[in-house]
């Protein structure tokens, strides 16, 4: 969301602990799984969680492009990308954190 240059996190855009609501509830759009994640910073991260609940995030901000539509968070990457990211001695390529 940021697209600062730092060690990323996996965010489910549909959230595992509510996949069978999910299922149950056809919630998934076709062509597309509730196994999708984002690539996202720790800081984008956690604001996207501090924003909705997990219910409502999948329901409703289920894309890179809907959590973006929302103002708050919009607001919350642009100044993220404004922040310096700290050094890695070995350089970084923006490979996922805990990536199996």
């Amino acid at each position: 969301m940021c697209e600062r240059v730092t060690p990323l996190t996996r965010h489910h855009l549909f959230p595992r602990s509510q996949i069978k609501h999910f299922e149950k509830r056809g919630v998934c759009p076709p062509g597309r799984s509730l196994d999708e994640v984002a690539a996202v910073c720790r800081q984008c991260h956690s604001a996207i969680h501090a924003f909705a609940d997990e219910r409502e995030l999948g329901e409703r901000y289920n894309s890179v492009q809907a959590l973006l539509g929302v103002e708050q968070l919009a607001r919350h990457a642009q100044y993220q990308s404004k922040q310096r990211a700290r050094h890695f001695k070995d350089g970084h390529d923006n490979n996922l954190r805990h990536a199996k």
